[in-house]
């Protein structure tokens, strides 16, 4: 595919998945089916409590992580990656006990989560992030404290407003 080539397709899922590539299948309008193959590489940082967290990375240009929610994984978000991978080089971790990264240690929390995004932040010098749900607060702290990071988009942060409960939807 060609620059723009994308522009008004829709991606309807992932084909096929392995360590090495993943394809996609895009559907254009008039229902001309597109695949495309997105190469990607598998690297690891060593968070500050010395936890490996592992990450996908592929295409080129700006750095932009993305943070999966609660009952997620890297592998989710890889349609979403190969979408954004002609514009961005993007990596997706893995949240502790996840995938390619280590099991939670003894004092997890919001604080462990937002050094494990750190510690890529400072490998990849990505500007640009990215939170789904509890990625998204997980974003939100790291980007408080990380001054590297120049943009931030987050989607359905788990946040009360105005005093809601987040079950009361």
């Amino acid at each position: 595919m060609g620059e723009g080539d994308r522009k008004g397709v829709k991606a309807k899922r992932v084909v096929r998945a392995s360590a090495h590539f993943t394809s996609l299948k895009y559907h254009k309008p008039g229902n001309e089916i597109m695949t495309t193959s997105e190469k990607y590489s598998i690297g690891f940082v060593t968070s500050k409590d010395g936890t490996k967290i592992g990450y996908r990375q592929l295409g080129q240009g700006e750095g932009l992580i993305l943070v999966h929610g609660a009952m997620m994984y890297s592998q989710n978000f890889m349609t979403l990656a190969g979408l954004l991978a002609d514009e961005f080089t993007v990596y997706i971790p893995d949240r502790r006990g996840r995938g390619l990264s280590d099991a939670h240690v003894e004092n997890y929390g919001l604080s462990t989560e937002s050094e494990d995004i750190q510690a890529i932040v400072n490998k990849t010098k990505a500007q640009n992030i990215f939170g789904l749900s509890a990625g998204a607060i997980i974003v939100l702290k790291t980007a408080i404290i990380e001054s590297s990071i120049k943009k931030m988009a987050l989607y359905e942060p788990p946040i009360s407003v105005n005093g809601t409960k987040s079950l009361a939807w």
